[in-house]
């Protein structure tokens, strides 16, 4: 029994020390790796951004264009020496057009090397890396941009290197995803911004476009360009433009996608967005992007895209003239007794308004209306109606209307110009003239100008201000101008309007004082100065008063006391001395003809006893 019993013991062992040998057969495993060497969509195996693909349809060039790519396989085991048996490639199935053109070719002789372990110290072991060469063909339907419109290299399968260690024992192999990649050949060569339709300004990639305000009209000329060479003969089809914005509650665009058609090699092509920016878009923002695509002749997507942002900015106060500013009639006959002006305005600001104020002037028409103190929340718009007579209507055409707008009042907000047509250019006057049939003759109206030489004028609350004010004659006699100050009365008490005569082509300077109330709050105020001749409107011009301070001025007072009060009170106290001085001298006098008296008589006394 002992004897079975050792036979068993024996058997188990034997057993046990062939599993074991079989375990660390299996687990004498080395490892390969890609030495110095990364692939990814930046750095891809075959081609760059600027590889040629093959061409079918090239005039006189290659139409197959093949390309190597290099990778470096390591030992990484300090110990084991391997046997490399094969390098395969495999396809990726989402990249069927790729199946039958790429075809890699190693360029190792024999297909079979050893890479000695990773242990330089030990002689006489073959290299641990070696560089093996893959080739493949381009083809001419490659993409050569992603789905977002970035150029891209793009995974086109997977080379594998099979190993095994000297014994026959078969290690792990060594995946290499495989990327490609080619030229793209559809570019935007130049993007701009015009706002409102005034002026242009470029857009580049990762640019702003600032200073938007609700109610902008921004239009975004693009242009694109094919880069296929003429002998290519590959034009590219069906381009599109398209413009993609995160917040689409800010803006409204016409067409978000233009079709642009075809493209020659070497073309350009362009089109227009026309963005509308809401009245109620907030501040802040709004992200863009152009994207230009389109598919070549070869089947290969091309295209390009460009980011930018719009920037949104609501101001506190802005009360904006809704264009267009209309008039029944459009255009004024010699028959007409008025014009019925419509203008419509909102409020963009960020502050509901109770004091908006809008004003409709002529210097041809001798005209000027105001209506005010109107409530508009933010946000809500209203419409005012002016009658315009036509009784001063002159032989000019056009006719010119200024439109403005205020907060509180008088802070000036928006300015439009409109011009009306004047059929009624007869020298004679019209029917609506006042003078018709009166023997009395029409004063005189020069021709005259005004130039503010202080748009801006910068002062505190309760102080004496002055605007010069330079007045020309342009017209070809002496005329009288009369230049005053008006629209000023929420925040300023103006003085008298003054009277100057030029002779033919002669400037004059005039200041016009005006003094700001002690009660107003600091802020921007706006009033307006105004040149007649004859009794008419001439011109008139804008200017701002920016109040600081919520007191009377130091430098008009003195001890507290109004430099005006104390000029009477100075005064006074030099007539009460000139009083004194002149009822002393009287008594003087009186006192010195009666001292000569007695001087004489006494002379006479002492003559007589002589």
């Amino acid at each position: 029994m002992g004897g079975l019993e050792m036979k068993l013991k024996n058997i188990i062992l034997s057993m046990f020390l062939i599993i074991a040998l079989a375990f660390t057969s299996i687990s004498a495993n080395a490892d390969l790796a890609l030495d110095e060497t990364v692939f990814g969509s930046t750095n891809p195996t075959f081609g760059s951004a600027s590889q040629e693909a093959s061409n079918p349809l090239h005039d006189d060039g290659p139409k197959v264009v093949k390309t190597q790519g290099q990778i470096t396989i390591k030992n990484i085991d300090p110990n084991l020496e391997l046997i490399i048996t094969s390098a395969s490639f495999q396809s990726d199935e989402t990249y069927n057009l790729l199946n039958d053109d790429v075809k890699p070719v190693t360029v190792f002789t024999g297909g079979v090397f050893k890479l000695g372990p990773n242990t330089p110290s030990i002689s006489g072991d073959e290299p641990s890396s070696k560089a093996i060469t893959f080739e493949a063909k381009i083809p001419e339907d490659l993409d050569a941009i992603d789905i977002n419109g970035d150029v891209s290299a793009f995974k086109i399968g997977t080379i594998t290197i099979n190993a095994q260690l000297t014994n026959g024992t078969i290690i792990t192999p060594l995946a290499i995803p495989v990327f490609m990649q080619r030229e793209n050949n559809l570019e935007i060569t130049d993007s701009d911004a015009e706002i409102n339709n005034k002026g242009k300004e470029s857009i580049d990639d990762g640019d702003e476009i600032k200073d938007i305000k609700p109610g902008d009209v921004i239009e975004i000329l693009v242009e694109v360009e094919s880069k296929f060479d003429d002998q290519t003969e590959v034009d590219i089809e069906n381009v599109d433009l398209i413009l993609d914005c995160s917040t689409n509650d800010a803006l409204d665009i016409d067409d978000e996608n233009l079709d642009i058609g075809d493209i020659s090699p070497e073309d350009t092509e362009s089109d227009t967005f026309n963005i509308n920016v809401e009245d109620d878009a907030e501040d802040g923002d709004v992200g863009c992007t152009i994207l230009a695509r389109g598919v070549d002749q070869n089947g290969a997507l091309m295209g390009q895209s460009l980011d930018f942002d719009i920037n949104v900015e609501r101001e506190s106060h802005d009360i904006q003239i809704q264009l267009p500013v209309t008039t029944l009639p459009q255009a004024i006959t010699c028959d007409d007794s008025s014009l019925q002006m419509t203008v419509n305005f909102i409020n963009l600001g960020k502050s509901d308004e109770d004091e908006v104020t809008v004003e409709v002037t002529s210097a041809d028409l001798v005209y000027q209306e105001r209506r005010s103190n109107i409530e508009l929340d933010e946000d809500d718009s209203e419409t005012e109606i002016f009658d315009v007579p036509l009784t001063k209507l002159t032989g000019k055409t056009p006719i010119t209307f200024t439109i403005r707008t205020f907060y509180d009042n008088v802070k000036s907000s928006d300015t439009e110009t409109l011009l009306v047509e004047n059929t009624c250019t007869s020298a004679t006057p019209s029917n609506n003239d006042d003078n018709q049939g009166s023997s009395t003759p029409k004063p005189v109206v020069g021709k005259g100008t005004i130039i503010l030489e202080e748009g801006v004028i910068t002062t505190t609350v309760n102080k004496f201000n002055s605007v010069a004010v330079q007045v020309t004659n342009n017209d070809k006699m002496p005329i009288d101008f009369e230049v005053s100050l008006s629209d000023i009365t929420d925040f300023a008490t103006a003085s008298s309007p003054k009277v100057v005569r030029l002779s033919p082509g002669q400037t004059s300077t005039i200041f016009l004082n005006f003094k700001t109330k002690p009660e107003i709050e600091a802020g921007t105020y706006t009033g307006t100065v105004t040149l007649k001749s004859g009794g008419q409107l001439v011109e008139t011009q804008l200017f701002n008063v920016e109040t600081t301070g919520d007191g009377e001025d130091k430098s008009t007072s003195t001890g507290g006391i109004d430099t005006t009060k104390l000029f009477w009170i100075i005064g006074d106290i030099i007539l009460v001395i000139v009083a004194i001085f002149f009822i002393r001298l009287i008594f003087t006098g009186g006192k010195r003809k009666d001292e000569k008296k007695k001087m004489a008589d006494y002379e006479a006394q002492v003559k007589r006893k002589r």
